[in-house]
């Protein structure tokens, strides 16, 4: 979406992109033992901070793309970071 996205509207899947790799480091952190349990549930909550953030501010003057992909985040909002709570649950659920 990013380099498809006609110009100036690719903050909305620039952001999903940059929350979305920041919770894979830190998957990948818990994952080799480099976060203890409770700073991982404050990153957590940090990352659905910023994405609810996103995704109640939406953009208006997004073009459709944007504006779909942000309907679809909201619908999937609490399947969207749930890989990072259950050790067990793949990233691209």
């Amino acid at each position: 979406m990013i380099v498809d996205a006609p110009a100036g509207h690719t903050r909305v899947p620039a952001t999903v992109r940059q929350i979305l790799k920041d919770a894979l480091a830190l998957r990948d952190a818990r994952d080799s033992g480099g976060v203890d349990p409770q700073a991982l549930a404050g990153q957590v909550l940090r990352l659905g901070e910023r994405l609810d953030a996103l995704l109640a501010a939406g953009d208006p003057a997004c073009c459709e793309p944007c504006r779909k992909l942000v309907k679809h985040l909201r619908n999937e909002r609490d399947a969207l970071l749930k890989f990072l709570a259950v050790p067990r649950v793949q990233a691209t659920n």
